[in-house]
């Protein structure tokens, strides 16, 4: 049991990491947009950025999954799908963001879709934040 724990610890500690590395590429892009930083390739940091990002929410959603197979309390297993809903969907930004959906279906999302999948995700944050 302890092991157990420690193990889903230091996954969500890597998880929490990989998002952070995601926000630390974001910035580099922004300061190399406003002149700041020079010579930065925003493309490949980018896809970088976003690799970290998917490891890091399909760790989480890993995560979050087996909390789901435990949990009793209605409410929060609600708010859970809900989170798990939302997560989904920022999987689906850091695989159009890494080029990956392209590779799988053909097209990468346009600027509508990518759009709405944000509002979907940003929604359910909003639910849960809301009715929690």
């Amino acid at each position: 049991e302890k092991n157990m724990n420690d193990a889903l610890r230091v996954l969500a500690i890597v998880s929490a990491l990989c998002s952070a590395y995601h926000w630390y590429t974001e910035n580099v892009i922004f300061l190399s947009r406003i002149n700041v930083l020079e010579n930065v390739d925003t493309k490949a940091v980018g896809i970088k950025g976003a690799k970290f990002d998917g490891v890091g929410i399909a760790i989480g959603l890993f995560l979050l999954l087996l909390k789901n197979s435990n949990e009793q309390n209605d409410k929060k297993l609600h708010l859970n799908k809900v989170k798990c809903f939302g997560m989904i969907c920022d999987l689906l930004h850091a695989l159009d963001d890494t080029g990956v959906w392209e590779k799988m279906s053909g097209q990468p999302l346009n600027a509508g879709q990518y759009g709405m999948i944000g509002f979907m995700s940003s929604t359910a944050t909003l639910y849960r934040v809301w009715n929690g």
